[in-house]
């Protein structure tokens, strides 16, 4: 039998694993639970977040494992599966009633709570539609034999239909920092589809004009946008103490300011572990 005929050993888990990799993140991870244990030294709470965050460490750890070992066509596969399952979940936080497993945290219903457990589907939506969007190109690309102006046009509402659902379930959740960050991802996945530029051109252009317009207006016309667009109190007040933190330092621009000031205190090289000298919230 010819060699080159004969069926390839599969690699083993043990040489697919990027070691170096490995070691980086394990590094930043003794880093991260070192600076977590120091920021607890405030005393604002009893429980220990350093110790939480490395069974998170370990937990994602068996998840990465896990999925390493699955083979990607697998995960190809199942991935509408798992898209259409999330979506179901997400739908669940919107029409299930406030109970202690759908709590309202920091005025937004995002959580599945089992004790001390808490799921966020819209976590996890985000990884599973950068998975749907890739199939989606891929599958588009595949069968797509001759490239043309109206081929992209089609590549770009099939990407739009696939995110728009779970976007909009999750904005209606209260969770506009998640929501921005799926429309990060929707441009990124946007603009390695292979999509003309054509058509990404002033689509691209016109969102920078549009946010930048909505600013301005929060600025010189904040009751034109809380009307038209529906925007809550805290959110307009999120970005006012952006823009300017010190004139709203004793609400919405606390936390800013009182973080400036504790990276203004430490300087260079801090004030060394546990000696954290300026109270802020939620410092760990």
């Amino acid at each position: 039998m010819n060699y080159s005929s004969r069926q390839q050993p599969s690699k083993h888990w043990f040489r697919k694993v990027d070691w170096i990799l490995v070691l980086v993140i394990t590094v930043l991870a003794i880093i991260s639970v070192t600076l977590i244990s120091s920021a607890m030294g405030g005393g604002q709470y009893s429980a220990n977040f350093s110790i939480r965050q490395i069974i998170y460490y370990i937990l994602g750890a068996i998840m990465a494992f896990l999925i390493m070992i699955v083979s990607p066509k697998k995960i190809k596969h199942n991935t509408y599966i798992l898209y259409f399952i999330f979506c179901i979940l997400l739908i669940g936080l919107l029409i299930l009633p406030e109970t202690a497993i759908t709590p309202v945290i920091n005025g937004a219903k995002s959580w599945y709570s089992f004790g001390p457990i808490s799921i966020q589907p819209s976590e996890f939506m985000k990884i599973i539609l950068i998975l749907a969007l890739a199939k989606t190109v891929s599958r588009h690309n595949q069968f797509t034999f001759n490239k043309s102006f109206h081929s992209d046009l089609m590549l770009f509402l099939k990407i739009i239909g696939v995110s728009i659902f779970p976007m909009l379930l999750i904005l209606l959740q209260n969770d506009l920092g998640t929501t921005l960050v799926i429309c990060a991802v929707i441009a990124g996945v946007m603009m390695v589809s292979g999509i003309t530029w054509r058509i990404l051109a002033p689509i691209f252009i016109a969102a920078i004009v549009g946010g930048a317009s909505i600013i301005l207006a929060i600025i010189f016309k904040p009751t034109l946008i809380e009307n038209l667009l529906g925007i809550k109190m805290y959110q307009m007040g999120r970005i006012n103490s952006w823009l300017d933190p010190y004139t709203y330092s004793s609400g919405d621009g606390y936390h800013l300011t009182e973080s400036l000031k504790a990276i203004g205190s430490g300087q260079l090289i801090g004030k060394g572990y546990n000696h954290g000298e300026v109270y802020i919230p939620e410092n760990h």
